[in-house]
């Protein structure tokens, strides 16, 4: 068996855990068993998360595949929240991703080129793994700090409120709002999602003193599963296209989505310079030791 590498942790949302751990893949399938040591942590035992990846990224091409302190980012990512969960996978139809997988024995399913968007991938992913978990989460490849806390708030989040789908959002800064790269996600007094876009809102014609509603998406969703199947075969929508979002389909077809509201600045990948801040930034960490 091939060992993950040894690196100190490029990220730190979520406590770790003194854990001793193997994969074993069988027909695409995989288990991940951990021995755990007098540590309390989340346990996912009511939904399986799913991590599309490809390596023809618009913006940034190979962005999974790109190095930080020595291991691929989407690597990084994997490692921060395996530790508490035994239902994760890569969704990829690249080859390259699927070596890195076998490199770091890291589950994975084999798509095809079809899916239009992260989305379709993972429902692809369980229909071909026979994924029967009531809530199927979409992690996005990029979201660098994502951790076990903004994956159990945003399924609890959609729970409660009986939404169909979630997301989660966050405080969004002033500059945040004229970046086309940064999603802004409207979010009603219920917590539920109303529009998202990438265009600066709100036109401001008049000052308002009442709390803000605009808040800055984060790459994430949970699906009840039946309703990942329905958005396979539902037609892309016009927002979704002209947008490049793939969440807008739900929202114009809709299907309810809850919006958990986190304090912390989830930081993602979306762009070359953004790459350059984040690595530079571990370089910064590694030199202080």
């Amino acid at each position: 068996m091939v060992r993950q590498r040894s690196a100190k942790p490029l990220f730190t949302g979520s406590s770790p855990v003194a854990a001793s751990s193997y994969f074993s893949l069988k027909d695409g399938h995989s288990s991940y068993k951990t021995s755990l040591q007098g540590y309390l942590f989340y346990q996912m035992k009511d939904y399986a998360v799913l991590i599309p990846l490809r390596l023809a990224s618009k913006r940034l091409r190979g962005k999974p595949l790109l190095k930080i302190g020595g291991l691929p980012l989407f690597v990084h990512i994997f490692q921060n929240i395996a530790h508490n969960s035994q239902n994760i996978h890569i969704a990829t139809a690249d080859e390259e991703i699927i070596e890195t997988c076998r490199k770091y024995d890291i589950p994975y399913i084999r798509t095809s080129n079809r899916p239009r968007n992260g989305s379709e991938r993972v429902a692809e992913a369980v229909i071909k793994a026979n994924i029967k978990y009531d809530i199927i989460v979409n992690l996005q490849g990029d979201e660098v700090d994502a951790d076990i806390a903004l994956i159990e708030g945003v399924v609890r989040k959609s729970k409660s409120l009986k939404t169909a789908t979630g997301t989660a959002v966050s405080l969004i800064r002033t500059e945040e709002i004229y970046d086309p790269d940064t999603v802004k996600a409207v979010i009603d007094r219920n917590n539920r999602c109303i529009f998202f876009t990438r265009a600066p809102i709100p036109f401001i014609r008049n000052k308002s003193k009442l709390p803000k509603s605009i808040y800055r998406h984060i790459g994430i969703y949970c699906f009840e599963r039946e309703t990942l199947l329905r958005y396979r075969s539902l037609r892309p929508s016009y927002l979704e296209e002209t947008e490049s979002l793939e969440q807008m389909r739900l929202i114009e077809n809709g299907i309810a989505m809850s919006g958990f509201i986190t304090e912390k600045n989830y930081r993602k990948i979306d762009n070359i310079n953004e790459f350059k801040k984040l690595r530079g930034k571990q370089n910064d960490d590694q030199e202080e030791e």
